[in-house]
């Protein structure tokens, strides 16, 4: 049986910024989610590349991402403009997220199931207009820690939230049943990249990204 995540975090590598702030929140988010639940899963790429032994990319990063109850994507400008990978991610998870509302009839109307973090001030991302986005734009490598900064426990406690309530929703017996009858996962595939996004960039899985348990 495929493991499900509670969260699938989605990243641009080669960001020096972006990377330090998904292995941040990462380390950061599983330590507040234990609070709820010991053995809740993240994805976050770098930490399951040892499951991977030689998949090809998308044939591993497809079924975490169809098994994922949310996604939060770190979000500097270069997410959308040159990290092809991260788009595939992001326009699939939508796409998932959109099926499965239809068929999660007991489902919070306020919940988010996709968050973006932004990273830069003045830098807004169209993509990101219908869903939930918060500011982290004060995030940089020499930040403090984001669990040894109070403020910054405040919003990872606030997306901590937004991942539990995401997964008592997708892991509800009726949500489950009514997801796994539907067999949304069941050829599921990353679509080609479309061609307004086509404007070089990363080459995942050398460069882009994601990022599990």
């Amino acid at each position: 049986m495929t493991t499900k995540h509670a969260c699938f975090i989605s990243f641009p590598l080669g960001v020096p910024d972006a990377e330090a702030l998904a292995l941040d929140l990462y380390v950061a988010l599983k330590a507040r989610l234990e609070m709820y639940d010991k053995a809740i899963s993240v994805f976050f790429c770098e930490r399951a590349e040892r499951e991977r032994r030689g998949t090809n990319w998308e044939d591993w990063i497809t079924p975490a991402l169809c098994h994922s109850a949310m996604m939060i994507a770190v979000c500097p400008p270069s997410y959308f403009s040159s990290s092809p990978s991260c788009v595939r991610e992001f326009l699939a998870m939508e796409k998932l997220i959109d099926r499965r509302k239809e068929l999660m009839s007991e489902l919070q109307s306020d919940l988010p199931f996709i968050v973006g973090l932004q990273m830069l001030p003045d830098h807004n991302i169209p993509e990101l207009s219908v869903h939930k986005v918060e500011d982290f734009c004060f995030y940089s490598m020499e930040t403090i820690p984001l669990r040894r900064r109070k403020s910054s426990k405040v919003k990872v406690a606030v997306l901590a939230d937004y991942v539990w309530r995401a997964w008592c929703e997708y892991t509800r017996p009726a949500h489950q049943s009514a997801i796994e009858n539907a067999s949304l996962c069941t050829g599921f595939a990353l679509e080609p990249l479309p061609e307004k996004y086509k404007r070089g960039g990363d080459d995942f899985p050398r460069f882009g990204g994601v990022a599990g348990v």
